[in-house]
């Protein structure tokens, strides 16, 4: 994180470690193996989520940077608290842990827009529960899918003028710094595997289950920099567009259909757009390689074109055969359906005794599928992405029962706490994108003015 922030180690130090005073010690990221596939768990944050990981390190480099802005006002004459204010839409576990990055903060206001109908109950309740103690957290349940709501924001950060003058930020894989913070588990990860089983400086596969493709982008950062990853292999749901951006280059808008596993049912994969910037600069065409942002700007000419009139099929959106050459030596991917998640996490129960939730049990059947077609001598590493628990329903389908460890679990008592927000309506309202543009710089002026 040095490389990125430019703070001082030990500094760094002291923000990471409170960054990660929420996590168990020593080991924040246990490990075990299911059959060939080594398991790293990135559940065992405050949200029970590995989004987690880098909510938590750009929470505390916002305030870092926060404080020293307000400690250097705070001299002079008529000085005021200067704040940011975070703007994020959630498929269930980025929004729960934005909030425990960022509640109680006194530079940073909050607002958190989820698709009603499309979380799992837990994840709405972690949303749902804020304590009023806590009123920079302004919650929003709106209807629709998260294409929806990701156009809406796309609106509002398109006003430069807005943006800057109340200091709107997002803290999602929109945010680099979520993406650099991301890295740092592959890092660690590899050198977990290869000191106690293999040869340091041997490649080592990873599958990752991918939705705004945001976790695969912060493996790829780690292999960019020099760590011996492979392939990354990207697991998807049924809303596939990262498996046919990677496959075969399609990055169309499809219907954003409702699954086992909400937190990939995205059809736009905004981590998608770095992917094809750093594939065109490692293409080996050099009319692409002369200008990779000249090259990138009409292909999301396109995307944007459907994106923003959220209309599935308008037209074709391909990545050229040079292009793809650069992304399949890259990345693989594979598109896992409910049923095929569901048996996944019925064997590794049954068979195993190991719990997984619906998106982590799309990584490992994906990784089973693809394991000797990448390499039987490479290792391979599946990604852990939600505790079982904040999926009981998928759970309970899957095995016919909830475990007494996942029933008593620290989300137990959220069903019993007051719950609150705000609602987006969109059926029945012809003009509803431009209402909820207004009702949320409404309440960012708010939080501005306090």
């Amino acid at each position: 994180m040095h490389i990125y922030t430019g703070i001082e180690k030990p500094a760094l130090l002291e923000l990471m470690s409170t960054a990660f005073s929420g996590f168990p010690s020593p080991t924040p990221f246990p490990m075990s193996t299911l059959d060939n596939v080594i398991l790293l768990d990135l559940t065992q944050g405050p949200t029970l989520a590995f989004k987690d990981v880098g909510q938590q390190v750009v929470a505390q480099l916002l305030h870092h940077y926060l404080s020293l802005r307000n400690a250097a006002t705070a001299c002079k004459p008529g000085g005021s608290v200067e704040k940011a204010h975070v703007m994020i839409d959630t498929s269930g576990d980025t929004g729960p842990a934005a909030i425990a990055g960022v509640k109680g903060s006194p530079f940073l206001d909050i607002t958190v827009l989820y698709p009603h109908g499309r979380t799992s109950e837990v994840q709405e309740l972690q949303m749902l529960t804020v304590p009023p103690a806590h009123p920079n957290v302004h919650i929003y349940r709106a209807e629709g899918c998260c294409d929806d709501l990701s156009s809406v924001l796309k609106e509002v950060f398109g006003d430069r003028a807005f943006v800057e003058q109340h200091n709107v930020i997002s803290i999602n894989s929109i945010n680099w710094t979520r993406i650099a913070a991301q890295s740092t588990y592959y890092v660690w990860a590899y050198l977990q595997v290869f000191r106690s089983r293999f040869s340091v400086g041997q490649p080592v596969n990873v599958v990752i289950p991918s939705g705004a493709f945001g976790n695969a982008m912060g493996c790829f950062l780690a292999r960019r920099m020099g760590v011996p990853i492979g392939r990354v292999v990207c697991a998807t749901n049924v809303n596939d567009v990262v498996h046919r951006a990677i496959s075969a280059g399609d990055l169309s808008m499809g219907p954003n259909l409702a699954t086992l596993t909400p937190a990939m049912d995205i059809q736009f994969a905004y981590n998608l757009e770095r992917m094809v910037y750093f594939m065109i600069e490692d293409s080996e065409d050099p009319d692409l390689r002369a200008d990779p942002s000249a090259a990138l700007r009409p292909i999301m000419a396109a995307v944007d074109e459907q994106y923003s009139s959220l209309s599935p099929g308008v037209a074709p959106v391909r990545l050229s055969p040079a292009i793809m050459v650069s992304v399949q030596s890259v990345f693989a991917s594979c598109s896992v359906s409910d049923e095929q998640a569901l048996d996944t996490m019925r064997e590794a129960w049954t068979e195993n005794g190991i719990a997984l939730c619906p998106h982590s049990a799309v990584g490992v059947c994906a990784g089973r599928g693809l394991f000797r077609a990448l390499s039987e001598n490479a290792p391979l590493l599946s990604v852990l992405t939600a505790h079982p628990s904040k999926f009981e329903h998928a759970f309970k389908l899957a095995t016919g029962e909830v475990p007494q460890q996942l029933a008593h679990n620290p989300t137990d008592g959220l069903k019993l706490l007051p719950q609150g927000c705000e609602w987006l309506r969109q059926h029945g309202r012809d003009n509803w994108r431009a209402e909820w543009i207004k009702i949320l710089k409404d309440n960012v002026v708010a939080c501005t003015e306090k």
